[in-house]
């Protein structure tokens, strides 16, 4: 397939990705490999002390640690529920298995919770050919991007503008059959385990981080004025009305300092049922459509010029390459 703009395009204002996926860079990094974990709790004590057990075992020496791991709060989901999130990246599948299956993990995983405390997990792997990892900034900080080389990207800032960055996006094998979330009755959750291991092929996860922690005073105004309050709303659309957009899950999250520099203050991290339902948000919804808008204007604003943070990993997830567990 060609892309939708010609190689002459000139984008409006510069942002940075991975762009063609050499050779090289399969054979150094061939997946995406991380996880979602999550500790959910009404009671801040009780989550702190589940958060920083599961953290002790991330960052303990041995087999199976992961290449880094980042952090970030939903201070309440539509639950009512607190969750502190971990998000750890691993080199290959074989390292992320090795971590879960080591001693110390098993034992965790394996005993019965009470109280007013619980935990869930994402977990995925997938060809880096199906991903798209994107910024405003050339040093990317967070995500995969921490590792791989950055380039000036040409095709941004326009509907369709991903399809035309990713080989597998282009070429449709990202694509999967058309489905439709349905409601299902309500069930006790307490004290019960749900482990997912059928979920459809190519379901698509986003992650898309905003940073302003390095930009100007009038930057970071500008943006907690004009910016935050629409992406907010964004992701709040997402989270109410899952049958709706076929959004399998989103949260908004603010991130936690782990020394990493990542250049993150705030992100979205959610799950779409195929890349057309996101791209159908992205291209068509009110709520993004503001967002786009919003952020267009602010660049514009600027000229193009910012020390702002604003990007994306998209990536798409074949079938039994991932595990959900709540």
């Amino acid at each position: 397939m060609q892309r939708s703009k010609p190689d002459t395009y000139e984008p409006p204002y510069p942002t940075y990705g991975i762009g063609e996926i050499s050779h090289e860079v399969v054979k150094e990094q061939p997946e995406y490999v991380c996880a979602i974990i999550g500790v959910q709790s009404q009671e801040p004590s009780a989550g702190a002390a589940m958060t920083a057990k599961i953290l002790g075992l991330l960052q303990a020496d041995g087999v199976g640690r992961p290449k880094h791991v980042e952090r970030a709060t939903e201070e309440a989901d539509n639950g009512g529920y607190a969750n502190d999130v971990l998000l750890p990246y691993w080199l290959s599948p074989d390292d992320m298995a090795a971590f879960w299956a080591r001693r110390d993990v098993l034992e965790w995983l394996e005993t019965p919770l009470s109280g007013p405390v619980g935990w869930w997990r994402e977990t995925l792997h997938a060809p880096i050919t199906s991903l798209d990892s994107s910024s405003t900034q050339p040093d990317m900080r967070f995500g995969l991007g921490r590792y791989l080389e950055q380039k000036l990207e040409r095709f941004h800032s326009y509907f369709g503008s991903m399809r035309d960055r990713v080989s597998d996006f282009l070429s449709g094998a990202a694509d999967a059959e058309d489905g439709q979330l349905t409601h299902s009755h309500s069930v006790a959750g307490f004290g019960q385990r749900l482990r997912i291991t059928n979920l459809p092929d190519k379901i698509c996860l986003i992650r898309g981080p905003f940073g302003w922690s390095k930009a100007t005073q009038e930057q970071i105004e500008a943006f907690e004025e004009d910016m935050l309050p629409i992406f907010k709303a964004g992701s709040y659309y997402l989270r109410d009305n899952p049958i709706e957009a076929n959004c399998m899950s989103m949260r908004f999250l603010e991130e936690v300092d782990m020394g990493l520099d990542t250049d993150v203050d705030v992100e979205i991290i959610g799950w779409f049922l195929t890349l057309k339902d996101l791209e159908r948000w992205t291209h068509h919804h009110p709520t993004h459509l503001a967002i786009f808008g919003g952020f267009h204007r602010y660049m514009r604003r600027f000229e193009g010029q910012v020390q702002l943070t604003a990007g994306h990993e998209v990536i798409v997830v074949p079938k039994g390459q991932s595990i959900m567990e709540y």
